[in-house]
């Protein structure tokens, strides 16, 4: 789920990078709006996320070998 997540999020800041770049008057911040840093952020979340859920899939994995 995490990587589906991670490539809906990655389409969605293309769109809006897209979306940005064909509005008139070029990427002017304060007059288009921060829309694109919240799928950004939930990319690098998603990202620390996956870091720590292989993490822990290690663990288990080094815990059932000594059973």
């Amino acid at each position: 789920l995490n990587k589906i997540s991670f490539m809906i999020n990655a389409l969605l800041l293309g769109l809006l990078a897209y979306w940005l770049l064909t509005l008139s008057g070029g990427i002017d911040f304060p007059e288009k709006g921060i829309e694109p840093v919240f799928p950004l952020l939930s990319i690098i979340c998603l990202l620390i996320a996956n870091v720590y859920i292989r993490k822990d899939e290690r663990l288990v994995k080094s815990v059932d070998r000594l059973r």
